[in-house]
């Protein structure tokens, strides 16, 4: 009986799956033909419910090599550039035109949501925050944030220096003979930097997470298990993307004990930030004179609420951001110097023309604002580098009702394509930063030089576009350029240290490389 009862089961499952998937095709084969779409490409599944994608996509993931698993599927799809696929039971759309990305992020801007599979999936770590949600909510929380990005906060660069200062402080200690340091891996040491001036930045007070500079044995066991709990908390926050509509069951190992030790980290945070608004009064009205000039997005946020969760996912969301977007970019920024010194050393040459050497330089004075903006040589190894190494390797939006994209339909491709409501619509950041068609044969080098004379449009998008393009985006570019000229002014070599044939990627948050960023430094400066 109990068998009998099984094998019902499954037939049920398996016919209810074929009904729903042809219903599906004929209901929006219907719809498309009305509104003049043609059909795209579609990928066929060798498994039900396209468990054979997710299988390949899940390997590549745990391999470090989920972005080269991108490029050898649309290698195998070319010339298309838009498709759809059936995983895990519901129909999703693919693509890399930069038309159809244009046509998400700004042409019809209102068509798209973030939608509920990336609140699924990341609602037990960031909750409700700018990056997690749509409508009302997120127009509220853009114009509370964007005050924190205005022209003379990105400009005040004093903390920046501080907090660069350190991690100088601890380098010179690993030296050893020859005038060369032992082998280090920067990576983490520039993730604790940028932990340290986003939250400054942000909450108007560093973590400290630059060990060398904790004081107490205590103290350096909570810095260090803060950072370490981000990792885990975002690795696995990432991993639990390509689980689709079941992503809530996923629960990767460790995953919510690092999640905890974050939530308890800020929530101390902003209990203290509570108590001190109380006590100074931020919360009544007073006199002008007696407000603070810089803008600190903690006590603003408490302004408007003193719900401490709600306090405490909305600095979540934009921390994450902030720490993992700079540290990332710059760490293969390196990562690329270190392996074309020809490269790092005329950036290095044009840096100390602009910008003194290590000692002469007074960094109030040397290094502003419009003087890294003017660095063209500087901006183009940046934009190369986010080029290369996007922070987000793949983005998505979900429509909110029946429309259309501009291209991906028909033989050739050029035709309209159908979008039904709910259909997630994923774009590959990498895979469009690499397009030959679009970027030279020499696509995959490492060439600032592209960037002379070449105008920024929709095959480049590292910070997305549209109304929700990055707010922090020109705090990062800042931040990275006042990163990049310190460590070179500092170091007139930088020999690579790491022996793999090809980068490995760890995905977060962001993209940041799974080999480290392993080199030997060797000052300029006796």
């Amino acid at each position: 009986m109990i068998v009998l009862s099984i094998f019902a089961f499954v037939v049920f499952v398996v016919i209810y799956y074929n009904v729903s998937y042809y219903l599906d095709l004929y209901r929006n084969a219907q719809k498309a033909k009305a509104l003049g779409c043609k059909p795209m490409h579609r990928v066929a599944n060798r498994l039900p419910f396209g468990l054979d994608q997710i299988n390949i996509e899940k390997s590549a993931f745990d391999k470090h090599k989920y972005p080269y698993m991108l490029e050898e599927t649309w290698a195998e799809r070319a010339p298309v550039t838009t498709s759809e696929m059936f995983a895990l039971g519901a129909w999703q759309t693919r693509t890399v035109d930069p038309v159809n990305i244009q046509a998400i992020l700004a042409g019809q801007f209102a068509d798209f949501d973030l939608g509920k599979f990336r609140q699924q999936a990341t609602a037990p770590f960031l909750g409700q925050g700018i990056f997690t949600q749509d409508g009302a909510a997120w127009k509220h929380s853009r114009e509370m944030l964007r005050p924190q990005f205005s022209g003379a906060q990105v400009r005040d660069l004093t903390s920046v220096e501080f907090h660069v200062q350190r991690l100088l402080d601890v380098l010179p200690r690993m030296s050893s003979v020859d005038d060369w340091s032992k082998e280090i891996d920067l990576q983490p040491l520039l993730f604790a930097l940028s932990l340290d001036t986003s939250t400054e930045f942000l909450l108007g007070k560093s973590a400290d997470s630059q060990l060398e500079n904790v004081q107490t044995e205590k103290e350096v066991v909570k810095a260090k298990g803060f950072a370490t709990a981000i990792d885990e908390a975002t690795k696995g926050t990432s991993a639990r993307f390509m689980y689709g509509p079941f992503s809530p069951y996923v629960f990767p190992k460790g995953w919510m004990s690092a999640v905890n030790i974050v939530h308890s980290t800020i929530d101390g945070i902003v209990s203290e930030a509570l108590v001190k608004a109380q006590n100074k009064m931020l919360l009544d009205d007073r006199k002008p004179e007696e407000k603070r000039s810089r803008y600190v997005f903690l006590e603003e946020l408490i302004k408007d609420t003193q719900d401490p969760i709600e306090l405490r996912f909305q600095i979540l969301n934009i921390l994450i951001a902030g720490r993992d977007t700079t540290a990332s970019s710059v760490s293969w920024a390196i990562f690329e110097l270190v392996r074309q010194p020809q490269i790092y050393q005329r950036l290095r040459k044009i840096i100390l023309h602009e910008f003194g050497t290590y000692s002469q330089c007074k960094p109030e004075r040397d290094i502003t604002f419009a003087k890294m903006k003017a660095c063209s040589y500087l901006q183009y190894v940046i934009n190369e580098t986010l080029r290369l190494y996007p922070p987000l390797l793949v983005n998505t939006r979900v429509a909110n009702k029946d429309t259309t994209l501009p291209r991906g339909g028909g033989l050739d491709g050029s035709g309209k394509v159908f979008i039904p409501k709910g259909r997630p619509v994923m774009y590959a950041v990498w895979v469009l930063h690499r397009n030959e068609a679009l970027w030279g044969k020499d696509a995959q080098q490492f060439r600032p030089e592209r960037w002379d004379g070449r105008k920024m449009g929709w095959d480049y998008v590292p910070f997305n576009g549209g109304p929700r393009i990055c707010l922090g985006q020109q705090f990062a570019m800042t931040e990275m350029s006042y990163i990049l000229i310190r460590l070179l002014q500092r170091f007139d070599k930088m020999e690579n240290m790491d022996t793999s044939p090809i980068p490995l990627h760890n995905l977060g948050t962001t993209n940041c490389s799974a080999n480290g960023v392993k080199v030997k430094l060797h000052e300029a400066e006796k």
